[in-house]
């Protein structure tokens, strides 16, 4: 039997990503738009009576998301109303119900996350190495988030460069 993709909107998606990581809202929008712009998330946009198209990662980059549109505001400024994401995609990076353990290692990647935001909001340059990745956002969160204490593959993970 064919599994189908299930598909679900974009409020519905951060409702499930906060669930799963206990995160405040704000932080479900950094770590969709992260995963999207990792290109580890399917994502589709429905244009009403035209169908679906799905949504190339450099729409994602530098994008906000907007839940009054249900959507997406681009780094350009143009809006995407009516996002889908993949449920599939979301139940493997982002599974229900998790332990304490689970959550402790969310909130670390999330904490990842934000410092990755906040010192690379254009998302990381390909020339960008680990080194220098992991030396700008550890001295961010030294002075900006200091009870967050992580490993280097944690932030690694967090980035998209590590497993």
């Amino acid at each position: 039997m064919h599994h189908r993709n299930k598909w679900i909107p974009l409020d519905r998606a951060l409702t499930d990503i906060q669930a799963a990581t206990d995160c405040a809202r704000e932080a479900a929008h950094h770590m969709l738009v992260s995963v999207c712009v990792e290109e580890r998330a399917r994502t589709r946009w429905r244009l009403h009576q035209l169908g679906t198209r799905s949504i190339p990662a450099r729409d994602w980059l530098g994008a906000s998301v907007s839940e009054t549109i249900n959507g997406i505001v681009k780094a350009s400024g143009s809006r995407m109303a009516g996002v889908e994401i993949s449920d599939d995609d979301l139940q493997v990076l982002f599974p229900p119900a998790p332990s304490s353990t689970r959550k402790k290692s969310a909130r670390k990647l999330l904490a990842g996350i934000d410092a990755l935001f906040a010192c690379y909001p254009d998302g990381i340059p390909d020339h960008v190495d680990n080194n220098t990745i992991l030396a700008v956002t550890f001295a961010w969160l030294k002075a900006n988030r200091s009870e967050v204490h992580m490993g280097n593959r944690t932030m690694l993970r967090a980035a998209g460069r590590a497993k």
